[in-house]
């Protein structure tokens, strides 16, 4: 496994706080739907990072590599670099892709230059169908307008190995696909990780019926750095928006002094660190 670590330029505005905004949709029967319905939502906002649900624009269902997007979702990520020139911002989306005959679940950050990175999930949840996909084999942590952000994709964050805070990171981005009867789960997860790392913690989930039979009610939430959950969305259509505070975290972390404590266990992985 292989943790690189992705820099984008700085801007020069608002770099102690940046404002989030976490979309929560249904995938509609065509992709021209579901993406008219997303530009709808956030018509009116201007936010620094709009973050979509894992799988936004398929779902899941019983045979993923019909739902994937060919062309490693080429067009699904030209429509997400297209709204971040319009509205000057940063783009983070899971799709469901097929590159080179194989599959993915994957996380895509993007602003108006183009693609900053791209994390395949790593742990796959089998029981969830995704025994077929390639799991991934990175952690990816993205500096984005001064904030350094893990990219991680729904059941990622039940290892709390593999999101440990090594000095690296601010934020967790989690789009998640969690139906209404274990929602409750991805949250316990997400106040868990938050606690342990003094991180804010974003998790957008979808709402409707998957090709499961699945139903998903919202609730996308935002835990921040002491571990409080401080938005939450309804069972709509609709987004969420928040507004972190960097200083708020770097604080925090040095009154408490987080890391030093911990327990000198280290997975047996290489480090890659990559500069951009």
């Amino acid at each position: 496994m292989e943790f690189l670590t992705l820099n984008t330029k700085l801007t020069s505005s608002l770099l102690m706080s940046i404002e989030v905004t976490l979309i929560q949709t249904d995938v509609f029967p065509t992709l021209e739907q579901t993406l008219d319905n997303i530009e709808k939502l956030i018509k009116d906002t201007q936010s620094d990072l709009y973050i979509l649900p894992e799988v936004f624009s398929t779902g899941f269902g019983e045979h993923l590599e019909k739902l994937a997007h060919s062309n490693g979702g080429q067009n699904v990520i030209d429509w997400l670099i297209c709204q971040c020139k319009q509205k000057h911002c940063g783009f983070a989306a899971g799709i469901l892709v097929e590159e080179n005959r194989k599959y993915y679940n994957q996380l895509v950050l993007v602003d108006e230059n183009g693609i900053i990175a791209k994390y395949n999930k790593t742990h796959l949840y089998r029981l969830g169908g995704e025994g077929l996909l390639e799991a991934g084999h990175e952690k990816i942590i993205v500096n984005f307008r001064g904030f350094r952000m893990l990219l991680t994709i729904c059941y990622d964050t039940r290892f709390p190995m593999f999101v440990r805070y090594n000095y690296d990171y601010d934020i967790i981005i989690n789009p998640i696909n969690y139906n209404y009867r274990v929602i409750n789960v991805a949250d316990k997860f997400a106040a868990c990780r938050a606690i342990e790392n003094g991180c804010w913690v974003f998790c957008p989930n979808r709402i409707g019926k998957d090709g499961l039979n699945l139903t998903y009610k919202g609730h996308s939430f935002v835990y921040n750095h002491l571990g409080v959950k401080i938005a939450e969305a309804k069972e709509s259509n609709e987004i969420l928006t928040v507004r972190c505070n960097l200083k708020e975290i770097t604080d925090y972390r040095a009154k408490i002094h987080l890391g030093d404590d911990f327990d000198g266990i280290k997975m047996n992985i290489p480090y890659n660190t990559i500069t951009l």
